[in-house]
C-alpha cells in the first residue's frame, strides 16, 4: 500500500510465498524483514528506480500499517549492511556513515529469551506509549526554550555545556497525566489527541526518566563511530551495559535534587541511563549472567523490549564459555531449548 501511494501508476500484483528463519517476537525485527523482503520484490518486479533513502523511508512508513509507530532503523540496517563490517546509519536526513571492519578478536552473541514480545499484540500499547513520551517531553521543552529552535529530539543531546541538559529537564514535570498535558500544551490539543490515539492511557508518563534515557542514547550513538574506528571495544561494551541499565526493571526517579546533583558534578551524559523500563526480569537475568562471564564486554536487550533477545559483545575466545554459562544458568534452569549463537555481520538485502 505504501509503495503504491508513492507512484502514479498501478503496481503489478504478486503471488508471494515467504520463508524466514528470524524467530517471531524475539526483538530481531522479523516483521521488518518481511517488509524489506516484500519491498525488494515490489521494487524488482516493477523496475522502480529508488534510492536507498527512498526505499528505507517507504519500508518504515509501510510498517505503520500494523499500528506500531516505529522508525526505519531496522529496515535501514537490513538494506545497508556490509559483509564483515559495522556500518553507522544516520537519520533525518538519512545517510550511510562510516563502515568499519569488525575485528576478528571479538564476537557478537545473540540469545533469544524465548519470552515473546509481539508489537501486534498487547506490548504495542507500551511501545507506542514510550514513543509518545519522547514527543510530550520534547513538546514541553520546545515551549520552554523557544529560542533554541529545536526541530528533532536528538538536538537535545547537542546542548552544551552538557550539565545544562540536566537543568533543562528540571523545567518539565517528572511525571504527567493526559489531562495535565492538555493544560500545559493548550495550543497542541490536536497533536496530543493523535498521539493519545496510538495507545491506551498508562495513567501517567515518566517524562524526565524517558527523556534522559533517549538523550543519553543519542550521545552514545554520536560517539559510537569514532570508538569503533579506534577499536575501543571495551568502551563500546560499557556503553551496552549502561544502555541496558536504562531498560532494566528498576525503580528510578529523577526529582529536582537528583538532576541538580548530576548538573553540579558535571556527570557525563553518556554515562547516564535514565529509565525506559522495557526489559523483563528474565532478560535482566540473562544480561547479568553474560556480564558476569570472563571476556564478555557488555550486553543489552535487543529491539523494542518487553521480551525478545539479548545481544552481547565478547572476546572471541570467551564466546563459547559465555554461551555455556547462558545454557546452564538460564535455558536449563527454565527448561528451555538452547537459543544463543555467535553471529558475524552480513551483507544487506538484495534480489537475485
Amino acid at each position: 500500500l505504501r509503495f503504491q501511494k508513492a507512484v502514479d501508476f498501478p503496481l503489478c500484483g504478486m503471488d508471494i510465498a515467504a520463508i524466514g528463519n528470524i524467530p517471531v517476537g524475539a526483538g530481531l525485527s522479523s516483521s521488518s524483514a518481511l517488509v524489506v523482503a516484500t519491498a525488494e520484490a515490489v521494487t524488482g518486479l516493477n523496475c522502480l528506480n529508488l534510492s536507498e533513502r527512498a526505499f528505507i523511508d517507504l519500508c518504515g512508513e509501510g510498517e505503520w500499517f500494523v499500528g506500531s509507530r516505529g522508525g526505519a532503523g531496522d529496515h535501514a540496517a537490513m538494506k545497508c549492511g556490509r559483509k564483515g563490517a559495522i556500518t553507522q546509519l544516520l537519520f533525518k536526513p538519512f545517510s550511510v556513515g562510516i563502515s568499519v571492519p569488525f575485528s576478528g578478536d571479538y564476537a557478537v552473541i545473540v540469545a533469544d529469551s524465548l519470552q515473546h514480545a509481539k508489537k501486534s499484540e498487547g506490548s504495542k500499547d507500551t511501545f507506542n506509549a514510550k514513543v509518545a513520551t519522547y514527543e510530550f517531553a520534547f513538546m514541553l521543552l520546545r515551549k520552554r526554550y523557544p529560542q533554541r529552535g529545536w526541530r528533532e529530539f536528538r538536538e537535545l543531546a547537542e546542548v552544551t555545556p552538557q550539565n545544562d541538559i540536566y537543568r533543562m529537564l528540571k523545567m518539565i514535570p517528572e511525571k504527567v497525566t493526559r489531562e495535565e498535558l492538555r493544560e500545559l500544551l493548550p495550543t497542541q490539543r490536536e497533536r496530543l489527541e493523535r498521539l493519545y490515539a496510538t495507545h491506551s492511557d498508562p495513567g501517567c508518563y515518566d517524562l524526565r526518566a524517558v527523556a534522559l534515557y533517549g538523550i543519553s542514547e543519542c550521545v552514545r550513538a554520536s560517539m559510537f563511530g569514532q570508538l569503533l574506528e579506534k577499536g575501543d571495544y571495551a568502551l563500546l561494551g560499557e556503553m551496552m551495559r549502561i544502555s541496558h541499565d536504562g531498560d532494566r526493571i528498576a525503580d528510578r526517579s529523577f526529582p529536582d535534587a537528583a538532576l541538580e546533583r548530576l548538573a553540579e558534578s558535571d556527570a557525563p551524559v553518556w554515562r547516564e541511563c535514565g529509565s525506559y523500563l522495557c526489559s523483563t526480569e528474565r532478560i535482566d537475568e540473562m544480561c547479568d549472567i553474560l556480564n558476569g562471564t570472563q571476556g564478555v564486554l557488555g550486553s543489552s536487550i535487543v529491539g523494542a523490549g518487553l521480551g525478545g533477545s539479548v545481544i552481547a559483545l565478547a572476546e572471541t575466545g570467551s564466546a563459547d564459555s559465555a554461551i555455556a554459562a547462558l545454557n546452564s544458568g538460564y535455558y536449563d534452569k527454565y527448561g528451555l531449548p538452547h537459543s544463543a549463537n555467535v553471529y558475524r555481520p552480513g551483507a544487506g538485502s538484495m534480489t537475485l
